[in-house]
């Protein structure tokens, strides 16, 4: 079985490139209107979705991809990535784009619900300044920072 690649974070802008005039008027009508929008957006995504449920279906176990030291930190987050983002499983790679894995593909707040629980479990704070870096990065890079929060409390504490 060849290695598992990352996701390719470029399928998300291609959705919202993909928005058709229509729905970008309704978009602009207050509360009917965004509902509107917001079907249409979503018949847009899904085959995106499942797609990226389908190559995370494929993957064999991932854990022994990430380094020895931060394994088990990582994995604690994959999985709160997928209970939060509403994954299949926790099968992430480090280089999968934060941007992916962090896909608020459900409601839109489940971002904000990942990073709530990550906030109120590790005793950190995030910003959305974070987040904008974050969405730039893959998810070692966020771990690796995540973690580095919570030791740099536990240090103090």
């Amino acid at each position: 079985m060849p290695d598992p690649q990352p996701f390719d974070s470029s399928v998300l802008s291609a959705i919202d490139a993909g928005a058709s005039k229509a729905e970008l008027v309704w978009a602009r009508v207050p509360l009917f209107g965004w509902s509107v929008a917001d079907k249409m957006w979503a018949r847009r995504a899904r085959p995106v979705r499942e797609d990226l449920i389908r190559q995370l279906e494929s993957r064999p176990d991932t854990g022994a991809e990430w380094e020895e030291d931060i394994r088990p930190f990582a994995l604690t987050i994959c999985e709160l990535a997928r209970e939060q983002m509403g994954w299949p499983n926790a099968n992430f790679l480090p280089a999968d784009p934060f941007s992916v894995v962090f896909w608020s593909y459900e409601d839109g707040l489940d971002l904000e619900s990942a990073m709530l629980e990550i906030e109120s479990g590790f005793g950190i704070k995030t910003t959305e300044d974070d987040l904008q870096k974050w969405m730039t990065t893959d998810l070692e890079a966020f771990v690796q920072d995540i973690e580095a929060r919570k030791s740099l409390i536990e240090a103090f504490a």
